[in-house]
């Protein structure tokens, strides 16, 4: 069995042949339409940005953990735009 925690949510899978990245679409499909997919770990390993191509063709067989967290689509972009705004202001600063 693997246990699959989303967010506060706990469900348990029969183990498969599955790729990650088919369950993550599954997953995404079925998620209110303003939440996003921000973090995903697998058996206590993050799985960092730049390798999510690789590891989303991995099977599930032998998977025993994943945790996926999910977050509001409307404030992360709100917090990466403040975030984007105070470093042009230390830019501007910096050059005057």
């Amino acid at each position: 069995m693997m246990r699959v925690f989303l967010d506060d949510r706990v469900s348990e899978f029969n183990q498969s042949n599955e790729k990650l990245g088919d369950f993550l679409n599954h997953v995404s499909a079925n998620l209110p339409p303003n939440r996003i997919i921000t973090e995903v770990v697998m058996d206590g390993i993050q799985i960092p940005k730049h390798r999510q191509r690789e590891a989303f063709a991995k099977s599930l067989q032998r998977v025993q953990e994943l945790q996926i967290r999910t977050a509001d689509a409307t404030l992360l972009a709100a917090h990466g735009l403040d975030t984007a705004i105070s470093n042009v202001e230390r830019l501007r600063q910096t050059l005057l």
